[in-house]
């Protein structure tokens, strides 16, 4: 890897913006803004861990192990603060989802390896997850959607859960049999999670600007 990598210095400068808009909400914060705040500063520290860790091509694969079930936890953490998704469906697919990481630690070494089915299995519990959160949202909500932080929350990470599913999974298949189309599939991550902090910190500043002032 180059010491200029611009999909990752990409989510670096929205992660920190993201931060820095989160930063500037007045207290006391919504419970599921402050959530997706400390998201958003675990991520800033393991995504930077871990671009540290690739300039000398260190394996960071353990990293972003250790972030994958924080990460589960903290979203559906987001969805259960916003009520509007029963809360033993969110009980269930915490099971679900530890249960496959289980099962796959003990397939492969979780610090050589990267955790594929269970990063996997998380996008698709998150994604119907946020799918009917965003449905009870629309359904509820007197306040237009587009006014409202939490849907920019909500899409973000939509985007980047639903994107996260075919990418991870044909990257998977194409590793062994076409190992430089794999790697070309692995740059689309980091664009998606960039695209997911920037509607992030589009909805810290719609907080601290009122939803009413929003045009």
């Amino acid at each position: 890897m180059s010491l200029i990598d611009p999909p990752q210095i990409m989510l670096l400068a929205a992660l920190g913006l993201a931060l820095l808009a989160y930063q500037r909400l007045p207290r006391p914060r919504p419970r599921m803004l402050r959530l997706a705040g400390l998201l958003t500063g675990i991520a800033l520290i393991v995504e930077t861990v871990g671009f540290l860790l690739s300039l000398p091509k260190l394996n960071n694969t353990a990293v972003y192990n250790l972030f994958l079930p924080l990460e589960l936890l903290l979203v559906l953490a987001i969805i259960h603060a916003l009520r509007k998704v029963p809360g033993r469906l969110i009980l269930v697919a915490l099971l679900l989802g530890m249960g496959v990481l289980v099962w796959n630690m003990l397939l492969i070494d979780p610090r050589a390896s990267v955790l594929f089915e269970a990063a996997v299995a998380f996008a698709v519990l998150l994604v119907m997850l946020l799918f009917a959160a965003l449905w009870g949202l629309a359904d509820t909500s007197p306040i237009a959607l587009h006014r409202l932080p939490e849907f920019w929350l909500l899409i973000g990470m939509l985007v980047y859960f639903a994107g996260l599913v075919p990418v991870v999974g044909l990257a998977r298949f194409l590793a062994h049999r076409d190992p430089v189309l794999a790697s070309t599939l692995w740059t689309i991550m980091p664009m998606l999670a960039t695209t997911r902090y920037l509607l992030a910190a589009y909805a810290f500043w719609l907080q601290r600007r009122g939803p009413a002032d929003a045009a």
